[in-house]
């Protein structure tokens, strides 16, 4: 079950996540090494009647002597499912990644190799 901070699912950073964040499991979180200047996309892979849910994607950096520090969030948009532009790491590290759900029913990848979530 990843859905905190000390349970997030440890990924790859060439990664590629398929699973399910709404109602009943509204957030998953991950740890990951990335490389400053990497880029992260989302994809919402379910069009529903009124357009795509949405999910937001925050980033966090891995502070381990003080815990998590909030960076940035950014949200798909409803009309292509997709993020306006991908997020930029600013820095080499270790990272979490914590995607909410704003509506439910929404799926998540991130590039790379194909990993299942826990969520």
């Amino acid at each position: 079950d990843n859905n905190s901070f000390e349970n997030a699912q440890v990924i790859s950073a060439s990664s590629i996540l398929s699973g399910v964040v709404d109602e009943n499991d509204v957030e998953d979180f991950y740890q990951v090494k990335l490389q400053k200047d990497q880029r992260l996309s989302l994809q919402v892979a379910d069009e529903g009647l009124f357009g795509y849910e949405q999910v937001q994607l925050a980033l966090y950096h891995d502070d381990p002597g003080n815990g998590p520090t909030y960076l940035f969030h950014i949200v798909t948009e409803i009309d292509s499912g997709r993020l306006l532009s991908p997020a930029v790491i600013p820095s080499d590290d270790s990272f979490f990644i914590k995607l909410s759900a704003i509506n439910p029913r929404s799926t998540t990848q991130v590039s790379g190799e194909e990993v299942q979530s826990h969520g």
